[in-house]
């Protein structure tokens, strides 16, 4: 038993996992007090938000049921960690969705499935991905279509690891029926550019 003991402290200690405090005994690292910083331009639910070096984005969502955003709105992180006042992209995004999911790689982000709703109660799952670019400056000149998931989802999650990215879960809307969810897990290999 003491060797098992030893053998996953020294795997745990190996990957930061945990620390040992003066008395021997493992301890989770702690998350320490909440502070608040610069308030978003507007309310915003059911949106995505990704980091990219010195930026903060947050893309899409809703307030009210049937009025989805396509708008992206961006900070910059001050050395101490709080954040700038929240600007507007001048390029919007392709569509206006809610439930979607965002993963990073380098400068690329990526925008998997999610939900449009045009009229109140009415979404629809999407199985479309999306890749833009953070330039240096912040801004996001484009977005093209990659790949599509094999089926239409939203309320998934999305990770990546190294260069693949895997979509987990989620539900199937049609016309505001549903959600049909779903156990599946997806998986898409990052190419050249950062395609799909």
């Amino acid at each position: 038993m003491i060797k098992i003991i030893k053998f996953l402290f020294l795997i745990f200690s190996f990957f930061g996992a945990v620390t040992c405090g003066s008395s021997g005994v493992l301890a989770a690292d702690t998350l320490g007090s909440w502070t608040s910083t610069t308030s978003l331009s507007y309310p915003d639910a059911s949106h995505v938000s990704f980091d990219n070096g010195n930026f903060v984005f947050i893309l899409g969502g809703s307030v009210v049921s049937g009025a989805s955003k396509n708008t992206i709105l961006r900070s910059t992180k001050d050395p101490d960690g709080t954040l700038s006042s929240w600007t507007t992209l001048s390029i919007v995004f392709p569509k206006s969705l809610i439930w979607h999911s965002s993963v990073t790689k380098d400068n690329y982000v990526y925008i998997l499935g999610g939900a449009e709703e045009p009229t109140a109660g009415s979404p629809s799952s999407s199985n479309t991905v999306y890749l833009g670019e953070v330039q240096g400056d912040g801004s996001i000149p484009s977005w093209t279509v990659q790949t599509g998931l094999p089926q239409n989802l939203a309320q998934g999650a999305a990770v990546r690891s190294g260069n693949r990215i895997y979509y987990l879960g989620g539900g199937v809307w049609t016309n505001g029926v549903g959600p049909t969810l779903s156990k599946k897990v997806y998986m898409a290999t990052i190419g050249s550019g950062g395609t799909l």
